[in-house]
């Protein structure tokens, strides 16, 4: 049984505990489970009792329960301070409600405390009681949009194990719910445009997509939205790409690509952003990421008609680049001759297996470049490329550049 089936068996309440350790590690976003009757059965959220008395002062908490029902795709929920919540229910064999997942509270992008300090002025409350509602209302995250996009379709997995392809449901009974002047209508509905957005992109890595740069200049965001606003951008732009890249290396393993090889992708691309020194070096990483993840898909699914043990090596070989790999290993690993499979390779592929070796580890080489300080004699050795002088020609060969251009010119 495979890692990934063995995930498959996990119960979607762990995986939801899981994600609830996670988003308030990375976001500090709090988690709340409900029975169906109401009861909180835990959360994250460091103010317990103040922000589950907002949620319930706003009316939000009544609308939920009154829905639960219906929600077996996300509710985003929103009060008059701007605070959101995005609910979601688990639902038993018989339909009957296991229980309720809430995330939140969290400010959108367009949200300050001036706003909310404002409006706090206009409620009938006692000083004391502002000071103490401003001092909760400060250990609200701000999560902007794009992000929080991510982490309703990772809520969604956990609970149903299957892809967001829905709409999510929005909250809009002015009677319970009033939305604050300064979070205009318009922006706060984008939150469903950018869910449209991102699962269009998604949609092009699955289908290894060659024009996938207009999509992404079309529908992803780049403005500097990135996870919290902790004040060290850096971090939050990584934060958010270990995100984008699981989701990235998820709409692969649907385009067909087998699931070893994209493991190794997600990983050897985590390791590459949490490399990287500096925002420009973290944006040519992630052009690069995009890059091999459509084409991976691409390679994939224009070569249909490979067999099985074609398809195998190829997987072997991205799987096992940084390792002594020769036409002799693979053959015998698959049963054949060097000879035969050599043949049998060249004549589906259109390309040897040593030149296919050699052009997998220089897309290897290329990820080291952008995303690490590692000297080009390190990427040679670890890569197996015997000599840097040697890797330096096939290099040029494969890029156009030598490793020092490619470095110098794909990270400015």
């Amino acid at each position: 049984m495979s890692k990934l089936d063995r995930m498959e068996e996990i119960s979607p309440e762990v995986k939801s505990r899981v994600l609830a350790a996670f988003a308030y590690a990375s976001a500090k976003l709090g988690m709340w489970a409900f029975s169906k009757r109401g009861e909180i059965f835990y959360n994250t959220s460091p103010m317990e009792e103040e922000f589950f008395d907002f949620f319930k002062i706003s009316g939000c908490y009544d609308y939920m329960m009154e829905n639960a029902d219906k929600l077996n795709k996300p509710l985003m929920l929103s009060d008059d301070l701007g605070m959101v919540w995005v609910a979601e229910a688990l639902f038993a064999e018989d339909n009957h409600i296991k229980v309720i997942f809430l995330m939140g509270p969290f400010f959108l992008n367009n949200i300050t405390m001036k706003n909310i300090e404002e409006k706090l002025s206009e409620k009938v409350f006692s000083v004391m009681l502002k000071r103490h509602m401003v001092k909760a209302l400060n250990q609200v995250p701000v999560v902007y949009r794009n992000v929080i996009s991510i982490y309703i379709s990772m809520l969604h997995f956990a609970i149903t194990s299957e892809p967001l392809a829905d709409d999510i449901l929005y909250q809009h009974d002015k009677d319970s719910i009033k939305i604050v002047d300064n979070l205009e209508e318009r922006n706060y509905l984008n939150a469903d445009n950018e869910l449209k957005g991102e699962r269009i992109f998604l949609n092009a890595i699955r289908e290894g997509n060659l024009n996938y740069r207009e999509i992404f200049d079309e529908v992803i965001n780049f403005s500097g939205e990135f996870l919290t606003d902790s004040g060290e951008t850096l971090r939050d732009a990584k934060n958010t790409m270990f995100v984008f890249n699981s989701l990235c290396a998820r709409a692969a393993m649907d385009g067909g690509v087998a699931i070893p090889v994209c493991r190794k992708l997600e990983h050897d691309f985590a390791n590459g952003i949490e490399e990287c020194k500096t925002i420009s070096m973290l944006h040519s990483f992630n052009e690069n990421m995009i890059y091999t993840y459509v084409n991976t898909v691409h390679a994939h699914k224009t070569n249909p008609l490979i067999s099985k043990s074609t398809a195998k090596c190829c997987d072997y070989i991205k799987t096992n680049a940084y390792r002594e790999i020769s036409l002799e290993s693979i053959s015998s690993a698959l049963g054949y001759s060097p000879y035969y499979f050599s043949k049998k390779f060249y004549k589906e592929m259109g390309i040897k297996v040593t030149d296919y070796i050699r052009k997998t580890r220089i897309d290897y080489a290329k990820i080291e470049l952008l995303s690490t300080n590692n000297s080009i004699e390190d990427i040679s050795d670890r890569l197996h490329f015997g000599t840097r002088n040697y890797f330096s020609r096939v290099f040029k060969e494969e890029t156009g550049y030598s490793p020092v251009e490619y470095r110098t010119n794909c990270q400015d």
